[in-house]
């Protein structure tokens, strides 16, 4: 989800990108959208070095996940996954892999495709930034 903002090689303009995108999902409403697209800024604001920016759009997304009552759900593993992606960037692969353990605790029995792949994305970005 949101991957075609992300130019790998301009990650200022995907940053840029992503925060107009930010924008429009407020003015929609789109709160599920948001929830998804703070995680992938998060990544992105790592990526970059801006390491409290990364962490203030984790920040958002942990409020949306307490406030809109998602404890428990998928997406508390998909902000596990997030959260993994960004301390993976940050240095920290014992915190990832934790997250990444407790998100594969949370997948649902059905319908869960998307974010098991997504997980071992991340268990393999993981594992190169390890060795």
């Amino acid at each position: 989800m949101f991957q075609d903002l992300i130019d790998e090689n301009d990650l200022e303009w995907s940053e840029n990108r992503l925060r107009v995108e930010i924008l429009t999902l407020k003015r929609n409403e789109n709160v599920e959208g948001l929830f998804r697209l703070y995680g992938v800024l998060a990544h992105v604001l790592a990526r970059r070095g801006d390491y409290l920016k990364a962490q203030d759009a984790l920040n958002d997304q942990e409020y949306l996940l307490v406030e809109h009552k998602w404890r428990g759900t998928d997406k508390e593993a998909w902000c596990l996954h997030d959260r993994a992606l960004t301390f993976t960037e940050l240095g920290r692969p014992g915190i990832a892999q934790g997250n990444l353990e407790k998100a594969r605790e949370l997948v649902p029995a059905e319908g869960g495709q998307e974010l098991l792949s997504a997980l071992d994305k991340a268990e393999s970005i993981l594992e190169k930034a390890s060795s």
